[in-house]
């Protein structure tokens, strides 16, 4: 499979006369107790598949495509934490949610020669071609730099008296637990309805959470049946191969 990237595109939030971007102040919103835990964990990546049938390259990039700039960058008028970025100011005593009125998201538009019926299809497929398609591949070093720092930033933090309360809170919860007990973590719900997601090119063929590995799954409404479930799952294929059969022993059962 080879990816060209054809353009990587700045989308800042469109002009708003009451935005707190308009002014040199800067709109700066305190994380909470329940978000410092989070800073920790991978963010869920989800991909959708749309299959646009009727659209030929020359209208995706003259029609389309300015159309989906424009969307976004009207999203973060309204949203701006969106484009925001984590700091911590020494003098705080927890990190906040800063935005600024030059902050941006990245855009990155990539071909690729990859088989789509493969990539948007059910049942077992290689995790690393759909990784590879992922945006912060197109984008260079610099989105992982400044998390690094950020994380390093956290981690260094932690040495203060608030933050150990807030390990020791945790520490408490997890002693409750069984020793032999396994735990897991599930992204995404039946309740979100990503196959709603419609920019007039239809229901998504496929979506799939790609930041699942190991002990976590995804969860999603079923696509073309009322009530059902899909279970999305990453690990070696001889291990998947015996979830699979387990899986499926359990419903006959």
């Amino acid at each position: 499979m080879t990816i060209h990237i054809v353009e990587v595109s700045r989308i800042t939030p469109a002009p708003n006369s009451d935005s707190v971007l308009n002014s040199s102040n800067l709109l700066t919103i305190p994380l909470t107790f329940f978000d410092l835990p989070w800073l920790v964990f991978k963010p869920a990546k989800r991909v959708f598949f749309y299959r646009l049938i009727e659209s030929t390259r020359e209208q995706f990039h003259s029609f389309i495509l300015p159309k989906l700039k424009l969307s976004l960058s009207l999203v973060l008028r309204d949203y701006l934490p969106l484009c925001d970025r984590i700091t911590w100011d020494p003098n705080e005593p927890k990190p906040s949610i800063v935005v600024s009125k030059n902050d941006a998201v990245l855009v990155s538009i990539a071909e690729s020669d990859a088989d789509f019926s493969i990539f948007s299809g059910y049942g077992q497929r290689p995790a690393s071609e759909i990784h590879n398609s992922l945006p912060e591949e197109f984008a260079g070093g610099g989105g992982f730099v400044t998390a690094m720092e950020i994380l390093s930033g956290l981690v260094k933090g932690f040495g203060s008296r608030k933050i150990e309360t807030i390990d020791e809170e945790f520490k408490i919860g997890n002693d409750c637990a069984v020793v032999s007990s396994q735990f897991g973590a599930v992204a995404g719900s039946t309740q979100l309805g990503v196959y709603e997601s419609d920019f007039w090119w239809g229901r998504p063929v496929k979506v799939d959470v790609v930041s699942i590995e190991r002990e976590r799954i995804s969860m999603a409404e079923r696509r073309d049946e009322t009530g059902g479930i899909e279970i999305g799952m990453c690990m070696e294929k001889a291990e998947l191969d015996i979830v699979h059969a387990l899986f499926n022993n359990g419903l006959q059962n």
